[in-house]
Parts: structure tokens; C-alpha cells; sequence
């Protein structure tokens, strides 16, 4: 997978580029080629050659074709994005059978959690379903924390949203200043990763107050 940091190298030795990083890597983003596999798209001089041509023209920043923005993804291909992210974040930190040892602590910990939901969680499950939305729920999703690669679980994952959105119910416990800054930690690092993440209280839950919610919804 090209990354944000390979293009940005590349463009620091280019003085004619009129393009951005962050513009080129959203335009490729847009078209999923930065993923796919045996895509012709190789080579990040082509990539950034490409995206400052349009850019010249003024066509780089149009919206990207519904063919590409409405392809439907299903809970399995979600999921199964979820753990090639682990095994790629991992990869760097454990070997071999050290690393399914890993994998298989991290699902067995994803079940416990799934079977020990709070009837909050289970609450707004129900609001959810009737909305017809698709989601997932305790999807592990690395993070990096300085040299350290930490697994995180949050509570509801909505899959189809643009951006896609992550849904987190606090306990009580969540009030705690351990929990606050791992909290705001889990955020930052979601957000970068393209999530928007939305926080309710059990009182939320109590009260409905996540009917008054609008994101994408």
C-alpha cells in the first residue's frame, strides 16, 4: 500500500509539482488504487504525474464518480479489512507464531467482549437495527502509540457511512482520568485513521439523547 509519507518524499524533491501529497493521495484514495492488488498504479511518480495534470486542468477536485462512492461493502469484507490492518500493523512488531498467537488472543478477546455488552450497548443495538444500518461490533482496530501497537475495540463500527463513523457508550468508568486520556488517545488516532467518532454516556442511552443525533443518518 502506498502511504501519505512515501508521496510526501517523493514531492519534497519536485519543485514544478503544483500538487499536494495530501491532494494526491485523496485522489487515489477516491479511485481504491492505493490498496488494490495488481493495480498499474505503481509507481508514486506516475500517481503524482497524474494528479498534477488534473490539477493544471482543474478536474482534481471533482467528486468522485457514484460507480466508485456507492460501492456497497458487506459486514464479511469489513471485517475482513479490519483484520488484514492488524496482520499489516502487526507484522512489524511480532514473528510467526509469536503473531498467531496474537491474532488468536485478540479474537478470543473481540468474543468475551461481545458477549459482555452492557444493555446500553444492547439499547442502542435495537435503535440501530431500525434504522436498517449496517455495523459491527467490538471490530478490532490497531492503533500505534509510540514504538507500541495497541488492539481496540469500539463498541459499534458503521460500516457503510461516508466517512464511516465509530460509536463508542461510556460507563461510568469512563469518568475515571486513566480512562479519559486513553479515551482521548483512541479518538485522535481513529480520526486519523478517516473515522468520525461519536461518545455517549449510559445517561445518553437513559434518555434517548442520541435520537437528536443527525450524522449521516
Amino acid at each position: 500500500m502506498v502511504e501519505l509519507n512515501d508521496i510526501s518524499s517523493f514531492l519534497e524533491t519536485k519543485d514544478k509539482f503544483l500538487v499536494t501529497a495530501s491532494e494526491v493521495y485523496d485522489y487515489w484514495a477516491s479511485k481504491d488504487w492505493l490498496t488494490r492488488k495488481g493495480t498499474p498504479i505503481r509507481d508514486i511518480k506516475v500517481m503524482c504525474s497524474v494528479a498534477n495534470g488534473l490539477k493544471k486542468n482543474g478536474l482534481l477536485n471533482r467528486k468522485p464518480s457514484s460507480k466508485v462512492s456507492g460501492k456497497k461493502v458487506t459486514e464479511k469484507q469489513c471485517l475482513s479489512q479490519s483484520k488484514k490492518l492488524l496482520r499489516k500493523t502487526l507484522s512489524g512488531n511480532f514473528k510467526g507464531a509469536k503473531k498467531k498467537r496474537v491474532l488468536k488472543d485478540i479474537n478470543n478477546k473481540r468474543g468475551e467482549l461481545v458477549n459482555k455488552r452492557t444493555q446500553y450497548e444492547k439499547t442502542y443495538e435495537e435503535y440501530l437495527k431500525g434504522l436498517n444500518k449496517k455495523y459491527l461490533i467490538q471490530a478490532p482496530l490497531p492503533i500505534k502509540v509510540g514504538n507500541k501497537v495497541y488492539t481496540t475495540y469500539p463498541d459499534f463500527l458503521l460500516y457503510c457511512q461516508k466517512p464511516k463513523v465509530i460509536i463508542e457508550i461510556d460507563g461510568e468508568y469512563h469518568n475515571t482520568e486513566h480512562y479519559k486520556q486513553w479515551d482521548r488517545i483512541k479518538d485522535k488516532k481513529w480520526s486519523d485513521m478517516g473515522y468520525k467518532v461519536i461518545r455517549y454516556t449510559n445517561s445518553d442511552i437513559i434518555n434517548k439523547n442520541y435520537l437528536k443525533e443527525t450524522f449521516a443518518f
